[in-house]
């Protein structure tokens, strides 16, 4: 999935100004529509940036058609919304569309881009709509928003320059589908031991377990209807959505800092169901984004006792 083609927001000062200045600065495209006269707190909103002014000079009238207009929205605040950032979320929950806010009071911005970057994959979002506070009520909201979405774009675009630094489908180049291996992916199930050498294991035991279903209990992790239970809960989502950026920007540091290619064991009870279902998924999606992969499951073939 392509993400992040755009960025919006009302042009205001503090987040909103961020959100435009950032998606500049990243090459992508940015917008959003605007009150009449580029209304903004400090004057004129200047040309440089591509909006679409409307007729109305109301700024509700803005922010409804901004929430609209994007697939999702983020709103950034530190402390709880009030005035116009809480008038964007009412309007994001009457329109049923897809809305995070992030509070950098309670979070650091690390955790808030893993969160962030998670939302974006489970609702697919294109075009983000981005709200804050004004740079008046919040003179830091500038800075911190600026911050968290530079930090998701690092994840996201060609730093090297190629391509006009657009936003790319995956972080490393198409070389890395050649025979060299930089991923290992292993299922296995706790009741028969954990792997030795390995950089990583993960207990995928929270997920919801096929064993208990009798249609599916005697079926793997490789069939579809399995893999579907699992990967399709609101568990597995949730928990894939933070999975997939972060094994991607694990992959991208490694490069960096010439580290060990990941050697990852995801763990289920019996090894036959749900390791099986992640290993999977991940590894499709991984070779999606170009990375070479390769698996492996150590323990599908043994009894079908406890998944």
């Amino acid at each position: 999935m392509r993400m992040l083609s755009k960025i919006i927001s009302g042009g205001q000062t503090g987040a909103d100004r961020a959100a435009l200045d950032c998606a500049i600065a990243h090459g992508m495209a940015h917008g959003g529509a605007i009150p009449a006269g580029r209304k903004a707190e400090d004057g004129p909103l200047p040309a440089r940036y591509e909006m679409r002014e409307l007729s109305s000079p109301h700024y509700q009238e803005r922010t409804a058609q901004n929430v609209n207009d994007g697939d999702g929205t983020l709103i950034v605040s530190h402390g709880a919304l009030s005035g116009g950032s809480a008038f964007t979320r009412t309007v994001a929950q009457r329109l049923g569309k897809p809305m995070l806010h992030l509070d950098l009071a309670s979070i650091d911005i690390e955790t808030a881009r893993y969160q962030l970057i998670g939302w974006l994959w489970v609702n697919k979002i294109t075009i983000l709509n981005v709200a804050g506070p004004r740079a008046s009520s919040d003179p830091n909201i500038y800075h911190q928003t600026f911050s968290l979405l530079t930090a998701v774009l690092s994840m996201l675009t060609d730093d090297t320059g190629a391509g006009g630094n657009q936003v790319r489908e995956g972080f490393l180049p198409s070389s890395a589908s050649d025979e060299r291996v930089v991923f290992e992916l292993i299922s296995f199930g706790f009741k028969y031991g954990t792997p030795v050498d390995v950089t990583t294991i993960l207990d995928v035991r929270f997920l919801p377990n096929p064993y208990w279903r009798d249609e599916l209990r005697a079926l793997t992790g490789r069939d579809p209807r399995v893999a579907d239970y699992v990967i399709s809960s609101e568990a597995g989502q949730n928990f894939l959505a933070l999975l997939k950026p972060f094994a991607l920007h694990l992959l991208r540091e490694g490069e960096r800092t010439a580290r060990p290619q990941p050697r990852w064991a995801m763990g289920c009870t019996g090894g036959r169901h749900r390791s099986v279902a992640v290993v999977e998924e991940l590894a499709g999606f991984l070779r999606a984004h170009s990375v070479a992969v390769t698996t492996a499951h150590r323990d599908i073939e043994r009894d079908a006792a406890n998944g």
